[in-house]
């Protein structure tokens, strides 16, 4: 059973603070694989219950205070969506912390793998030239995955422009549009998510392998993670013939994918910082308002119809900053995926090519991979 008194603490003033604090990154243990963002995404996944359990139990506060204190359900109508702008706020300072702490941590995995290609590459590489010289055409047919490294950069790209359009959206202008245009009308989730699909350009691109998702649930995220992966992999492993030269030299610039990453995540910070400072104008304004000023006057003299309409409108201004919430889950849920999809490309593509330019050579891949 949820607590009255956080449904009206944000009315009051609150315990809410202006949310500009610094957020620091988040740590992340051991090594940068797939339990690094299994670990993002279930940080994000806790403040989004969190929100979606809010909104949902003060509908039910709600309609129990309609039927009883017409002024009371007034009062947690307007106290309630203070409250959830607050903690949309607090999921935001999460998937800050995130993106700052995978930054760290791509940066540390780069610095390893670098280590390793940059000595491969200066041992190999004379080995290669004169094996393909003793070979014809200094190709090799192996079974792996066609890697694209254009698409990981198109991918990363694709990630830049989801999150621009956070930083580009009016919350502020949405969320008074719909105070000042909500009907008394019921909005479903799905209505909601519609809207915001739109509006929030969500495009799930993939390098042009993508498309855009018809609602905001885990499968059609990841229906698109997995559009991710079959730009930057070819899907499946098949038999692929492929030049030595390119191989080494593919290895030896996966190193500038460290760039496109932290441009990726750099943006997507940057977007939902902008977010949050909207949010704090949103809330900044919203008390501001001669009728929440007022909020604890008497309104016997408001018509109950006025009042119904209120607590209508009230509910669907609250279940579309729920959705909002969700939309940015989805599009932080669709950057981390993405760059997950993109080390794991790194990784595996150069353990391939580096497996087979050592058997092409014919050197134990101890011999130059220690």
């Amino acid at each position: 059973m949820i607590d009255i008194s956080l449904l009206t603490e944000a009315a009051s003033g609150g315990s809410f603070g202006s949310s500009d604090s610094y957020v620091p990154a988040m740590e992340f243990t051991g090594e940068l694989d797939e339990s690094t963002f299994l670990t993002a995404r279930a940080a994000i996944l806790t403040e989004a219950v969190g929100i979606s359990e809010f909104c949902h139990q003060s509908e039910e506060i709600l309609t129990e205070a309609v039927m009883n204190d017409l002024d009371r359900a007034v009062v947690i109508s307007e106290s309630a969506i203070d409250t959830v702008v607050n903690k949309i706020k607090s999921i935001i300072d999460k998937i800050i912390a995130i993106f700052k702490g995978l930054i760290n941590k791509i940066k540390a995995f780069f610095y390893t793998l670098t280590g390793k290609t940059d000595k491969w590459v200066k041992l190999i590489r004379p080995r290669a030239r004169a094996a393909s010289q003793r070979k014809s055409k200094g190709e090799v047919e192996a079974n792996m995955h066609e890697w694209n490294v254009a698409n990981i950069k198109k991918v990363l790209d694709s990630c830049k422009s989801e999150t621009d359009t956070i930083k580009s959206f009016d919350i502020e202008t949405k969320a008074g549009d719909l105070e000042d245009n909500a009907t008394n009308k019921d909005m479903s989730d799905d209505e909601i998510d519609k809207i915001l699909i739109k509006e929030l350009q969500v495009s799930c691109n993939a390098a042009g392998n993508g498309k855009t998702p018809d609602d905001l649930s885990q499968e059609s995220l990841k229906s698109a993670l997995n559009d991710v992966w079959e730009a930057v992999s070819g899907g499946e492993k098949t038999t692929v013939t492929i030049g030595v030269t390119k191989m080494i030299d593919e290895v030896d610039g996966a190193k500038k994918l460290k760039s496109d990453l932290d441009k990726a995540l750099s943006a997507a910070q940057s977007a939902y910082e902008s977010a949050k400072k909207k949010l704090n104008t949103v809330t900044t304004k919203r008390r501001d308002k001669d009728d929440l000023k007022n909020l604890y006057d008497n309104k016997d003299s408001e018509d109950e119809n006025v009042k119904k309409g209120r607590i209508s409108r009230g509910e669907n201004i609250l279940k579309f900053y729920n959705g909002y919430s969700r939309t940015l889950k989805f599009k932080a849920d669709y950057v981390t995926g993405s760059t997950q999809a993109a080390i794991k490309a790194v990784k595996t593509m150069c353990s391939e090519y580096m497996g087979a330019v050592n058997r092409f050579v014919g050197v134990r891949d101890a011999a130059v991979n220690k």
